[in-house]
């Protein structure tokens, strides 16, 4: 997922006819930090909740995410998950590695979209499957890998 948070504040501060050092104002910033935002840059962390309350939107339409994109992604990884999967020795690593993604993503779209009990339930899931990913001995070959998380190499905790 690409981030939107410039775009987004360009459009957001130009939206309520507000000048770069007024929107600096009202956040407690520099005008220099709003215009290295509109220009590409990140405001810290931190200041993503109030510059969403600013502007009345989510934090997740800030960063430019929405439920669309984020059922995409979940519908993306399902497919990589349910293709990509090889019947082997060690298929059964990647099957762990992805299984363990799916639940940790999917646990943050569902509490991100303000079901935070499904969320919960999810990330309860994704523990398990960690510790046993935890099990798996140091420099095991993933010759069935997932160049998206591993590379080609071998896994290094």
């Amino acid at each position: 997922m690409e981030l939107k948070i410039p775009e987004v504040i360009l459009i957001k501060r130009r939206e309520k006819n507000l000048t770069q050092e007024e929107l600096a104002a009202a956040l407690g910033v520099s005008a220099q930090a709003v215009s290295n935002w509109e220009r590409g840059g990140y405001p810290d962390i931190t200041l993503l909740p109030k510059i969403a309350a600013f502007f009345e939107i989510t934090v997740d339409e800030l960063i430019g995410s929405d439920a669309a994109t984020r059922e995409e992604d979940i519908r993306s990884f399902t497919d990589r998950y349910r293709s990509g999967i090889e019947n082997g020795k060690e298929g059964w690593i990647r099957k762990l590695a992805l299984a363990k993604e799916f639940c940790l993503k999917a646990a943050g779209a569902s509490i991100g979209c303000g079901r935070t009990d499904e969320g919960f339930a999810l990330l309860e899931k994704a523990f398990p499957l960690y510790e046993r990913w935890l099990k798996i001995p140091e420099g095991t070959r993933m010759a069935a890998g997932c160049p998206a998380l591993f590379g080609e190499a071998k896994i290094n905790k």
